[in-house]
């Protein structure tokens, strides 16, 4: 084998061994050009092995080669090898190995298998597969025994096995059932390898893990058996994946895409499959069953039909569209959403002002903020609204990776448990995102395939999906906050979200447990609103660890009342966004704190500037002073020192700093 130039090296990436060049750059297990000799490759593996896990050798049909690969047949502890797999060794009587894993044995032999592509079954309690074309094998030199260190004719063995193998004996993939499906016909087989054939490649690093489970979905809607499905699924790792996934792998892919796509009728799977034909010529279907329909009515019959609005929390969230909480940095975005969803699970008014009607189990994975700031800031919302810690309320102090087919069937499963109605998961980029790699991120097509696992796991679960999203880096730096959805970082998440609360903070954050934050609401449902959020987390001091305060308090930014709402302190927000941006050094740098300043900086409008100034003014809070701007007098503003006694030791704080 070693004279023959079809060498490649391999590294282990995630548990698959993806073929590489020599000289870099990923292989193909059928592109002669990117294999090489013996010698090359291993020169370059002992200059770069940092870099790669070993060599491969690479199967074609022009040379004589044949693999043999017994899986879970080495004890890793002991390097015993199973009875049943030492039988097989014996009878090849060929070079056998232990394979990187540590846990199976791959032989090479002289041989060339009897039909036109590989095979694999289960067999005692490990798994057999047999290649002699358009895959590789991974290297070690490590012998299972030195009495089989050549590699050797061995081509009644390999017919022996592949009959074997290539029976229609049970062959149960998998730890759980498949569902009893009638078998289809040959005919029909190839007809789903056709459509197998139209999709696109799966190409690793080139999403195309999204590619498989799409694929594999496809295969689940065939409904066809154990055996015929993981026929099908061996013909497109062989045919489709590049490099080919190992097979744990494709197992873990399998079960994700059991949790992602329901099983229906062989039929129901292509509906534009050609007609066979009899011996007479005479064209039949090819098994009849009811098309799948694009569920098209007349409009004076689809007006009759009733698909009502089921609202969640009134005016903000609806059951069934993708939902998503956004903003910048530092705008409360999780603690907000651990208020929502505490909200949901008890029915409690959402931030103390929007109504919950739809209560239920709800299910919050935070991957950023560790146990101990949930379970603080979960006790200081519950604490506020006079709560008892709820059963319905899940968390997770991790969240599950959309390109990872077995976080996703974890999270599947979660849900289906609890029977949760809306699940949110914070953040995107350690979810959806964890899988978009550079530009991947900033492209339209690949984000809204990763998007669309979350939309099917939703669809299917009758479960409300929602992300906490943030902002470009650029759109929360304004002093001129916005709260618009465009600001969300990334392609494919304006279009993904059916419906959103946007939060921005005017002015730059504080660490001193007063937020002033605008929220946006809105959704395809036709609700919209922008709303003055107050909130008072308190301190949390060395006497006081059982957790903040969380106070507060909704206003609709039009609503004529806004200004007459007052705080603990008699203050109205609007009065104290004036006092925190006077006390701020950073925006009060190198400008004349005019009223049109304190007006932009805090996008209040012209009469609701003048209001909150004259109350400040009235309370001994501000001075004015005269000072000339271009010839004209102007008032300046700033704070009163003398009169800080009249506000409470937190705003105190607040002003000082």
């Amino acid at each position: 084998m070693k004279e023959t130039p079809h060498w490649i090296l391999w590294r282990d990436e995630s548990g698959r061994k993806i073929p590489y060049c020599v000289g870099g750059g990923k292989a193909s297990t059928t592109n002669p050009a990117d294999w090489s000799t013996y010698s090359d490759a291993i020169a370059y593996y002992k200059q770069h092995g940092a870099s790669f896990s070993g060599l491969g050798s690479v199967f074609t049909a022009d040379d004589p080669f044949c693999g043999v690969d017994l899986d879970n047949c080495v004890d890793p502890a002991t390097g015993e090898v199973s009875l049943w797999a030492a039988d097989i060794i014996k009878e090849f009587g060929s070079y056998a190995e232990i394979s990187p894993s540590g846990t199976g044995v791959k032989i090479f032999c002289e041989a060339k298998l009897p039909g036109d592509r590989g095979c694999r079954k289960a067999y005692a309690d490990g798994v057999v597969e047999m290649y002699d074309q358009g895959r590789y094998f991974a290297v070690t030199g490590t012998l299972v025994d030195p009495e089989f260190v050549g590699c050797v004719p061995a081509q009644a063995a390999v017919d022996k096995w592949y009959g074997l193998l290539s029976s229609g004996a049970n062959n149960d993939k998998g730890s759980t059932a498949e569902l009893e499906v009638e078998d289809v016909s040959e005919y029909l087989l190839e007809a789903y390898r056709n459509k197998l054939a139209e999709l696109p490649d799966a190409i690793d690093g080139q999403h195309g893990s999204y590619d498989t489970m799409h694929a594999l979905c496809e295969i689940r809607r065939m409904g066809l058996n154990a055996e015929q499905s993981w026929e099908l699924i061996d013909w497109y790792n062989d045919n489709k994946c590049l490099g080919p996934w190992e097979q744990s792998e494709l197992e873990r892919k399998w079960e994700g895409a059991k949790t992602m796509q329901p099983v229906c009728t062989a039929a129901e799977a292509f509906d534009d499959l050609p007609p066979l034909e009899d011996e007479e010529g005479t064209a039949t279907p090819a098994k009849p069953a009811a098309k799948w329909s694009l569920e098209a009515l007349p409009q004076t019959e689809f007006m009759e039909q009733s698909w009502p609005v089921t609202w969640i929390v009134d005016g903000v969230l609806c059951a069934g569209d993708c939902h998503i909480i956004g903003g910048p940095s530092k705008t409360l975005k999780t603690n907000i959403s651990l208020d929502l969803c505490i909200a949901i699970a008890t029915g409690t008014p959402f931030l103390n002002e929007f109504e919950v009607l739809k209560t239920g189990p709800v299910i919050f994975c935070s991957g950023e903020s560790g146990r101990s700031r949930l379970q603080e800031n979960s006790r200081s919302i519950c604490n506020a609204y006079g709560l008892d810690y709820s059963s319905d309320f899940i968390i997770a102090p991790k969240v599950p990776r959309g390109d990872r087919p077995e976080q996703m069937a974890a999270l599947a499963e979660l849900i289906a448990k609890y029977g949760a109605i809306y699940c949110l998961l914070d953040p995107t980029y350690l979810s959806v995102g964890a899988g978009l790699a550079g530009d991947a991120a900033k492209d339209l097509n690949r984000t809204g395939a990763a998007l669309a696992t979350y939309n099917a796991l939703g669809y299917y679960r009758g479960c409300t999906m929602a992300l906490c999203h943030h902002f470009t880096k650029g759109a929360g730096r304004s002093k001129s906050a916005s709260v618009h959805l465009s600001n969300l970082s990334g392609a494919g998440y304006v279009e993904w979200a059916r419906q959103w609360v946007i939060l921005n903070r005017p002015g730059v954050y504080r660490n001193d447990g007063q937020h002033e934050l605008l929220m946006g609401v809105g959704g395809s449902a036709g609700h919209s609103g922008t709303y003055r959020v107050s909130i008072n987390e308190g301190w949390i001091t060395d006497e006081r660890r059982s957790g903040g305060d969380w106070q507060v308090s909704v206003v609709d930014e039009n609503d004529s009342v806004f200004d007459d709402v007052c705080d603990a302190d008699g203050l109205t927000p609007d009065m104290r966004t004036l006092i925190n941006i006077l006390g701020d050094p950073e925006l009060t740098k190198g400008v004349v704190p005019t009223q049109n300043f304190l007006k932009n900086t805090s996008r209040l409008n012209g009469s609701r500037t003048t209001d909150a100034l004259t109350k400040l003014k009235t309370a001994g809070i501000i001075e004015v002073t005269l000072i000339d701007v271009k010839g004209r007098p102007r008032e300046s503003f700033q704070l009163a020192s003398n009169q800080l006694e009249s506000v409470n030791s937190r705003t105190v704080d607040c002003i000082k700093a």
